[in-house]
This record gives structure tokens, C-alpha cells and sequence, in this order.
């Protein structure tokens, strides 16, 4: 079974305000939480991941609701390939995900490498 964490661990491991997570779960709660059967909030890797992508994309001004929303598309589509996720600045329509080195960062779109985010958190939870 895989570990859960605490909103306070997940601040912890993914760098991201204790206060920014308990804001983002009275918004996205069922979106980026695993089901703990507590009715305590907890995040598994797939939680944390999501955490750290929608604070990449709450930085370039998208809203918290749609950030999760993507953040969420994202992390369940890319996995572990290394990709890069590309979103509209407007926050509409469904995130892209292309190869790391199939396009130059220009500013016109949202770009994240997924790879060192991701990386990032399974080397903060012992996976890597």
C-alpha cells in the first residue's frame, strides 16, 4: 500500500505553503486527495505531484480551480515519460503534453518540465 501524507507532511515534501494546501483543498479536495478512509485529508504521490504542478501553474497567475483541474489531467496522463506540459495562459482548453525537446519555451504558452517536478517529489518520499 502506498504511503499517505499529512497536508502538513505534503507542505514539507513539496515546498508548498501549509496554507496554500488547506486554501486548495476547501476548493479541489476530491481532485487532489487520496481516499484515506478517515475523512482526514491525505495526499499520496499522485497528490504531492499534483501539489507541486498546480503551484507552477498558480505562479503564472492561473486560478486555483482550474490550476487543479490541469494539475490533475496532467499528472494522471504523463506518468513517468519525460514530457513536458504546456497550458494555455488563459487557462482554457485541455493541457498538452509533448517531449521535453520537441518545442523552444517562446513565453506565449505555460511550459513545465514534468520530469525534474516529479523527480523532485519521489526522491523527497524515497522513491528515487
Amino acid at each position: 500500500m502506498e504511503k499517505l501524507f499529512s497536508p502538513r507532511e505534503a507542505a514539507r515534501l513539496t515546498g508548498v505553503p501549509l496554507t496554500s494546501i488547506n486554501n486548495w483543498l476547501q476548493r479541489a479536495r476530491d481532485i487532489i486527495t487520496a481516499p484515506a478512509g478517515n475523512g482526514r485529508p491525505r495526499f499520496d504521490r499522485r497528490g504531492l505531484r499534483i501539489l507541486a504542478l498546480m503551484s507552477e501553474l498558480i505562479g503564472h497567475g492561473l486560478n486555483p480551480d482550474v490550476a487543479a483541474f490541469q494539475a490533475a489531467t496532467v499528472v494522471d496522463r504523463a506518468k513517468d515519460w519525460p514530457l513536458v506540459a504546456v497550458f494555455s495562459r488563459k487557462g482554457g482548453g485541455s493541457p498538452c503534453l509533448i517531449p521535453q525537446d520537441a518545442m523552444p519555451d517562446t513565453g506565449a504558452v505555460i511550459m513545465v518540465s514534468l520530469a525534474p517536478l516529479f523527480r523532485r517529489i519521489d526522491e523527497a518520499i524515497g522513491i528515487v
